[in-house]
């Protein structure tokens, strides 16, 4: 019988499975539908809205159905919606489902990180965002093995699903074990005060903290969406080996998380942080300047491996900078930043793509590097709540 926490990590595979899996899909989707580039932008933002409702919704959730059967709930319903997926011609019905996948993915994020944090070791939550990392790596690479093989897009998003569903059987399996008390090594004894959101944003940090939560999950979201469908129009690269190279930047970012898991007790995550940056820096700068695909390709890589330790250190840190009294409810805005930016981001470039070109992805990516840059600058100036 395998152990919850090994089940867990299999859960967070079956969350990372569909996240990246329509920026390698969408090149022939949107031929088939007859559509700009910049449509993809309109689903991933009605993914994301749907995501943020069920966010918003998960302690309600779990209250009302415990956190084994909401897990379960939600497997069974991304695996449903995936499923749907494959077997339309109908943009309207993709749009439609779309929704119950945003909804379940969300209702796992929130609920499974949730109790990780609650029961398990802070390792233990590195290697769960590494493991989603596997599962956003694996589902490209799925995408390109149909489409090279000739099985098209309804093919790898079948093939997912199925998968999805699989999980989904071994989650009821374990349904009951989610109930039983596990280690809360983590616990803090520190009271929580109570603030508003409103008084929060008011303190010194909070807006940077914010912001670089925001153009962070910009530049992850715009890469992960907008690469393959950059690599086909900017290299008229085929639609396979144009979805294998966004998987590469999943495989970036799983491999950073890993290693950065590692590493983390030994460096402070201001550090970290910006090792990222540098690396994200050198990624981009390969994209702009070389015009040999190759060095494109290895940029793409950078990108992802440099993208791996931002997100973790920036929330790390926020009981150490602002206190660990008030640190849930600021990462409750911090959360909601994320999620604000991953649901506008796709469709402002999904606008500028179809009114401009995506060959300025690279200069895009930039642009939410130099701010997040700024963010993380900003954030450092905040004299510490904690000793360290």
């Amino acid at each position: 019988m395998l152990p919850l926490l090994l089940v867990i990590f299999i859960t967070f595979i079956s969350l990372g499975l569909p996240d990246a899996v329509l920026g390698a899909a969408w090149p022939e989707m949107r031929g088939d539908f007859g559509l700009s580039f910049g449509y993809a932008g309109v689903i991933a933002a009605i993914t994301c809205a749907a995501t943020v409702c069920s966010s918003l919704l998960s302690a309600r959730l779990v209250a009302w159905l415990g956190i084994g059967r909401l897990v379960l709930f939600s497997c069974f319903l991304t695996a449903s919606a995936l499923v749907a997926y494959s077997m339309t011609a109908s943009i309207y019905v993709i749009l439609l489902v779309t929704i119950p996948l945003g909804f379940g993915g969300g209702a796992i994020d929130a609920a499974v990180n949730n109790f990780v944090s609650t029961h398990y070791r802070a390792s233990h939550l590195n290697l769960l965002h590494g493991f989603w990392g596997v599962g956003a790596m694996t589902g490209p690479l799925i995408i390109a093995h149909y489409l090279s093989t000739g099985g098209g897009w309804q093919s790898g998003y079948l093939a997912i699903g199925l998968i999805q569903g699989a999980i989904g059987l071994l989650l009821l399996a374990k349904v009951k074990a989610w109930s039983t008390p596990r280690m809360n090594v983590d616990a803090n004894d520190t009271s929580p005060a109570i603030i508003s959101n409103k008084d929060a944003i008011g303190l010194r940090g909070v807006p940077a903290q914010m912001l670089a939560c925001f153009s962070y999950c910009a530049l992850e979201i715009t890469t992960g969406l907008w690469i393959a469908s950059f690599l086909v129009v900017q290299y008229e690269l085929p639609v396979s080996q144009a979805a294998f190279w966004s998987a590469m930047f999943y495989f970036g970012i799983t491999c950073g998380r890993f290693i950065s898991g590692v590493i983390a007790d030994y460096f402070q995550g201001q550090v970290l942080a910006k090792i990222g940056m540098a690396v994200v820096a050198l990624g981009v700068g390969f994209t702009l300047i070389f015009e040999d695909l190759i060095f494109v390709q290895i940029g793409i890589l950078l990108i992802g491996v440099g993208c791996a330790p931002i997100f973790p250190a920036i929330l790390k840190e926020v009981p150490h900078r602002f206190g660990h009294d008030i640190s849930q409810t600021i990462m409750g805005l911090s959360m909601a930043s994320a999620y604000f930016s991953i649901t506008i981001t796709p469709l402002a470039i999904g606008w500028v793509a179809s009114q401009v070109t995506l060959s300025i992805l690279p200069q895009i990516l930039l642009v939410f590097g130099f701010v997040l840059l700024l963010a993380l600058t900003s954030l450092n100036k905040v004299k510490p709540a904690l000793s360290s």
